[in-house]
């Protein structure tokens, strides 16, 4: 999908054909609890020291070159109001309002390094901005966090609906509860009025791409702040066991 070229160069190519479009979002969610859209390979790590609320500084961050033929996206949102996120801090020293900003840069920065190690795609530096930016036209895959607690108006999901028409690829991950998950679903309800989120099986040809999905490997791997601590000891909490993977409209 990457190399796929842009949604802005794809709208022009709507004048002729309608039919090579369509909305390639995957999910993986690991649980029903907590769900994630991802792409094959991808691996957003959390940096928090301790129980989870501290902040553990491992050094500068990275240095990317400005322009690459692949920038990680990031997403700007509304909190939806029951869910408010006042300022706090994301990751490192980094520190913001609203769930969006979850652990910025650590996040953006290691899948970009991952994809730099693995792939002989020229990178760029991460970036982030809202659905209303004219950028997203130029990128062909975006991340958004926190999604069971984002808020989007009508012209935003009319404008992510068209952005996944032409091309893009929508990843999206951390929602915490049945509350969260329904939120989600909602919102990606009126993005595809009636188009179902359904299971992909271990044989689809997309749990195959870089490495080889197995049922072993669909397990729930928290962050510290979601285990609870008994001792030295640390496990997952009860209600988030399974990992499942899911598709969105295509």
């Amino acid at each position: 999908m990457i190399g796929a070229g842009s949604p802005r160069r794809a709208a022009a190519s709507r004048k002729s054909s309608t039919t090579a479009f369509r909305a390639p979002a995957i999910v993986l969610p690991a649980s029903r609890p907590y769900s994630r859209f991802a792409s094959s390979g991808a691996a957003l790590s959390q940096r928090f020291g301790g129980f989870g609320f501290g902040r553990r500084d491992t050094g500068p961050r990275p240095e990317f070159p400005k322009e690459g033929e692949f920038h990680f996206i990031r997403l700007e949102y509304n909190d939806d109001p029951r869910f408010h996120r006042g300022y706090g801090f994301a990751s490192r020293g980094a520190s913001g309002e609203g769930w969006w900003i979850v652990d910025w840069p650590d996040s953006d920065d290691h899948f970009t390094m991952g994809v730099r190690r693995l792939t002989r795609i020229e990178i760029g530096e991460p970036r982030h901005f809202s659905l209303m930016d004219d950028r997203i036209w130029d990128h062909p895959w975006v991340y958004v966090t926190q999604t069971g607690w984002w808020s989007l108006s009508k012209i935003e999901t009319d404008r992510l609906r068209e952005y996944l028409l032409r091309g893009g690829f929508l990843v999206t991950d951390d929602m915490w509860g049945e509350e969260a998950w329904e939120v989600f679903r909602a919102t990606m309800d009126r993005v595809f009025p009636g188009q179902p989120i359904n299971d992909i099986a271990l044989d689809d040809t997309v749990m195959h791409v870089l490495y080889d999905i197995r049922e072993k490997d669909r397990t729930f791997i928290p962050g510290s702040r979601h285990l609870w601590r008994r001792g030295r000891r640390a496990s997952p909490r009860a209600d988030a066991p399974l990992a499942h993977t899911r598709r969105g409209p295509q």
